[in-house]
């Protein structure tokens, strides 16, 4: 948990400096909460940098139901950054209403990987997904699993969402 709080307040600093409001590293939902943490640039060369990276979810997750996820980067770095992809996993899940009868795991929870393609993210800047024009069927995406079993072990869970971006390939020219 404090390492949440330092991210949120990495975050808050961030916005400072770039001068725009980062959304916030958590959306409370009805039936569940999102929470993200900052990725790891993955870059050709045997150095990483960091992307900071925030995912909010708008609607309420629920079985069967896809919800997309909107992406927000930062790039503090003075030049544009091309990325070709940002992978979302589940992290952890915190569910307190789950237990032996009603469990809640990562079995009842999916993730749609966006499609690859270069996301260009001006220098010092944070962009959202919409703002790059990428449509939100392009987005990743966040289920609910409709699984055969009693899954109220979910109700009021946290998801902690982890990103890591990977950047494009320089073209030969």
């Amino acid at each position: 948990m404090a390492q949440l709080r330092r991210l949120t307040l990495l975050a808050a600093l961030l916005a400072l400096s770039l001068g725009r409001d980062l959304p916030g590293l958590a959306e409370r939902l009805a039936t569940s909460r999102i929470h993200g943490q900052d990725a790891v640039w993955v870059g050709h060369e045997h150095r990483a940098m960091r992307v900071h990276i925030t995912g909010t979810v708008s609607a309420t997750l629920s079985p069967g139901v896809s919800v997309p996820i909107e992406l927000g980067l930062a790039n503090p770095f003075p030049r544009a950054l091309n990325l070709r992809r940002v992978q979302v996993s589940i992290l952890r899940i915190t569910a307190p209403h789950a237990d032996a009868a009603h469990p809640c795991t990562v079995a009842d929870f999916g993730v749609r990987q966006m499609r690859r393609g270069v996301l260009r993210i001006p220098a010092r800047r944070y962009v959202g997904l919409a703002e790059l024009g990428l449509p939100v069927e392009d987005w990743p995406q966040l289920t609910m699993l409709d699984r055969p079993v009693n899954q109220d072990g979910c109700k009021d869970a946290s998801l902690t969402l982890r990103y890591r971006a990977h950047r494009a390939r320089r073209s030969a020219a």
